[in-house]
């Protein structure tokens, strides 16, 4: 049968049948934090828009923007440097693995509220090409205080 090939899994497919299982891809309609596999920065982005990302990245589906928020801080950021895989100049590859292991901190509602009107105003501000960088001290702030850390733990974590 022309255009019929075999592939991955038992079976023939059409060149344009997808092989693997795709019942997840309502996941992609959910909100999420898109994640990032090389970094030299964190680059986790929230998305509350149905955005379908491809392979290259993983996503967090059902997510928050304070979870962005966490993921993006300086915090986070000094768990993967410490266990992800060091590359070159300056990256790391960040697993999936790696990012599931970082603890997200319990906060009061108003805490939540608060960190998530902080980083839409920062995925806002960075679509106009604004700088965001005070809004991104008063996201760490916030983070530092969530983790309950102390001013000697800041410094260690500014200081990497």
């Amino acid at each position: 049968m022309p255009g019929v090939i075999g592939g991955r899994k038992p079976g023939s497919y059409e060149w344009y049948e997808i092989q693997d299982n795709i019942a997840y891809w309502q996941e992609f309609e959910q909100p999420k934090v898109i994640t990032g596999r090389f970094m030299d920065i964190p680059t986790f982005a929230y998305d509350g828009d149905k955005y379908y990302n491809n392979n290259a990245n993983s996503f967090i589906a059902g997510a928050n923007p304070m979870l962005a928020g966490v993921l993006n801080s300086n915090v986070s950021w000094y768990i993967l440097r410490n266990t992800c895989t060091d590359l070159q100049n300056g990256y790391l590859q960040a697993y999936n693995d790696n990012i599931a292991a970082i603890t997200i901190p319990t906060a009061a509602p108003t805490q939540q509220t608060e960190l998530e009107t902080f980083v839409r105003q920062i995925v806002k501000a960075r679509g106009e090409g604004a700088d965001v960088a005070a809004l991104e001290a008063e996201v760490n702030a916030r983070v530092y205080r969530l983790f309950g850390l102390t001013a000697e733990e800041i410094a260690m974590v500014e200081e990497a």
